[in-house]
């Protein structure tokens, strides 16, 4: 049975087991074999099967991994906080925090617009 969301797994362990299972699948999607995606990962075929299999690997080895399969720009959504409302979705394009809240009060002056 495969499990659809992380938020259904329980350990760490299944988390980075289910990442090493779509890891394969987009590898195998692409038509690379592991020893391809070893050489533009630039990382050893050896640290490409014990990711599959266990999605054990270093950071940097992952970063190399998502970078050779072209899903390197969803990493950096990873620590995002989830927005509260659909509005703040729309708003959040160009705020960021400067600093943690005390007491965990809201603080929309703490954010600051970030002109692009």
């Amino acid at each position: 049975m495969q499990k659809r969301y992380f938020s259904r797994l329980a350990t760490p362990r299944e988390v980075a087991a289910e990442i090493g299972l779509r890891a394969r699948r987009l590898r195998l999607q692409k038509n690379l074999r592991q020893a391809d995606l070893a050489k533009r990962a630039r990382v050893s075929i050896a640290t490409i099967g014990r990711f599959e299999a266990t999605g054990e690997a270093s950071f940097a080895a992952v970063l190399r991994i998502a970078t050779a399969l072209g899903v390197d720009q969803a990493l950096l959504n990873l620590f995002s906080p989830p927005p509260r409302s659909i509005d703040e979705l729309g708003e959040r394009g160009g705020r960021i925090r400067r600093r943690a809240l005390r007491g965990g009060a809201p603080a929309d002056h703490l954010s600051a617009e970030v002109k692009e």
